[in-house]
């Protein structure tokens, strides 16, 4: 994955599957890349009958897919031609997410990909609601992940006027941006559709899980305050073996939840 939190597997994503029921997992969320975009079998009726095929034998659902393709390929800063095809890769990627039951596509607006100028942001808009239609086709929601401050972040999903634009929250990189979680999350609250599970130091890289500033506890206790219920998705630093990091990040995860629901039943 030459160092990467996340890499298409290309040469062994079938594989991904067994291994994911073997450590305990019931989803995998699909990464779509611009590294090898449209040789991703998802891009492709064939591709996608394949995975459908190993998610049915193996029980591991696909709720949703990480479109990492567009940080390279953004909907703004860019010209008229470029936008035009990132819009068509979308919307057929939301029309091949419906044939696997996909239910949210995450799409990145951070790092390089992040909203710097008034301009940036009425671009975005514009072509998402040129696809938000389509979207409300399937009942796929397009969920927008970017370190823009709360307030920001929410006006952002309210300006796309659309029940199907929703947030995808990532507790790592909100750590990072140095957001106290509790009042980020009840901002953010209401539109929040997924979530990845991701530790990093405050101002700092991502670092496996229990070894950074993210306050998981206040997390899940404030997620569930607002009535989220998943899916969480693990996207945890690379940390030794990979079977054996996902299994322990699995079973970190879960004594969250036991604590908590600990605490509910105490009261």
């Amino acid at each position: 994955m030459d160092g990467k939190v996340q890499a298409f597997p290309s040469q062994t994503w079938e594989k991904e599957f067994p291994m994911a029921q073997r450590c305990g997992f019931d989803a995998i969320e699909w990464v779509f890349e611009d590294t090898g975009a449209f040789d991703n079998p998802i891009w492709t009726d064939e591709g996608a009958e394949r995975i459908q095929r190993f998610s049915r034998e193996y029980h591991i659902e696909i709720p949703s897919v990480c479109a990492d393709y567009f940080m390279k390929h953004m909907f703004f800063r860019t010209s008229p031609s470029e936008q035009a095809e990132s819009i068509r890769t979308l919307l057929r990627l939301i029309e091949q997410g419906a044939r696997l039951g996909i239910r949210r596509i995450l799409l990145p607006v951070l790092e390089e990909a992040e909203i710097e100028t008034e301009t940036d942001r009425e671009q975005l808009i514009a072509c998402l609601k040129e696809c938000l239609g389509r979207a409300n086709d399937f009942g796929i929601e397009l969920a927008i992940e970017s370190n823009l401050e709360a307030d920001r972040y929410r006006s952002l999903i309210e300006a796309l006027a659309h029940p199907l634009a929703k947030i995808y929250y990532d507790v790592g990189n909100r750590t990072a941006m140095g957001y106290e979680m509790r009042q980020d999350i009840r901002v953010l609250s209401p539109w929040i559709s997924g979530v990845h599970i991701k530790d990093r130091k405050r101002f700092g890289p991502s670092v496996p899980l229990g070894t950074g500033d993210a306050d998981f506890l206040t997390c899940f206790r404030t997620l569930r305050e607002g009535g989220f219920e998943g899916p969480y998705i693990l996207q945890g630093a690379r940390a030794g073996e990979e079977t054996e990091t996902a299994r322990h990040y699995l079973e970190f995860v879960k004594g969250y939840f036991q604590e908590e629901l600990h605490e509910q039943n105490s009261h």
